[in-house]
């Protein structure tokens, strides 16, 4: 029961913000670059500058969100805490208790993501997408960055001890 629990919750939440995160993804891309033929990777303009905003802002609302709303659905009785996590002290165990931090924390990664994305786009070469190339990288990386930023939100919330102190 407690398995089936989270994992609902879990499929749930992190179905919604992907979904979420395209619908978003799209409408960004198809204004930002409605009037060009085609998006550079560097500059102003560009597919770095893009990603490394675009990633860092994420990051940090879907950071926050997936920490406030797993608390709530723990203090409701739709998930369940995690009581062994701290054992193995992973990375996402030591992420911060405090919401903001840990939300600051994802944003960082979601900047050193969009920085290996931008590295790969450069080291195979690609110095121009085109607006339709672009907009389907943007969603596929949009819907993959909302998962692993959730799922590590949500892993780290389900196994906060500080709980009793906090607010949902």
């Amino acid at each position: 029961m407690l398995l089936s629990l989270n994992y609902r919750f879990f499929i749930m939440l992190v179905v919604l913000f992907a979904v979420a995160c395209a619908a978003i993804s799209t409408t960004l891309v198809s204004s930002f670059w409605a009037e060009e033929a085609d998006i550079s990777l560097w500059g102003q303009k560009s597919m770095a500058s893009f990603l490394f905003a675009y990633s860092a802002v994420l990051g940090f609302v879907l950071g926050w969100f997936a920490t406030r709303l797993t608390r709530a659905a723990i203090r409701k009785g739709k998930a369940q805490p995690l009581h062994w996590h701290l054992k193995s002290q992973t990375l996402i165990d030591r992420l911060p208790d405090r919401t903001f931090s840990r939300a600051f924390m994802f944003s960082l990664a979601g900047c050193v993501i969009a920085a290996l994305l931008v590295l790969l786009l450069h080291q195979i070469k690609l110095q121009y997408i085109s607006v339709s190339e672009g907009l389907v990288l943007n969603v596929i990386y949009s819907m993959l960055f909302a998962a692993a930023i959730t799922i590590m939100g949500v892993y780290r919330a389900l196994g906060d001890n500080n709980m009793s102190r906090t607010r949902a």
